[in-house]
């Protein structure tokens, strides 16, 4: 990190809640109001505008926690402003407070950790977790050519 004194530095971020936002799950609306899915990807982006200036050329950061306390109904079409401020710096873990904020007040609160990792060790663990997903599809494919039917031991 360029700059360990990060404590305190505050990002915030606005959105329209659309309907790509609303709560689905197995491909159907649950109903037409923000789900907490969304609302977690909002936090976790606000979070990573906090520390975006600081890292180095040859670090990048991962979200590795998070908790959310989702407090009121948001309908679409309703704009959300989120705050996201570094309140904790533990090695190369940073926590940040997160609060979303609707016309109607507080919506929801909780905390986004994110650990700083090097580039290279990111992009060595992605080659080597795509190669294992390659390798298990081309096994799978070996096993099953689609039909139930017709799987082998």
């Amino acid at each position: 990190m360029k700059n360990l004194d990060i404590l305190g530095v505050t990002k915030n971020t606005e959105v329209i809640v659309s309907d790509t936002m609303v709560a689905t799950l197995g491909g159907r609306v649950i109903h037409p109001l923000l789900s907490s899915c969304a609302l977690i990807q909002e936090m976790e982006w606000a979070s990573r505008l906090t520390i975006i200036d600081y890292l180095d050329n040859e670090e990048d950061a991962m979200g590795t926690k998070i908790v959310l306390n989702h407090r009121k109904p948001t309908p679409v079409g309703m704009k959300i402003k989120i705050c996201a401020t570094i309140i904790e710096i533990e090695g190369e873990k940073i926590n940040c407070k997160v609060e979303a904020f609707s016309d109607f007040g507080l919506i929801a609160d909780g905390c986004v950790e994110q650990t700083v990792v090097k580039k290279n060790w990111l992009e060595a663990k992605i080659q080597k977790l795509n190669t294992l997903v390659k390798a298990n599809k081309e096994d799978n494919h070996d096993k099953n050519d689609g039909d139930i039917q017709k799987t082998t031991k």
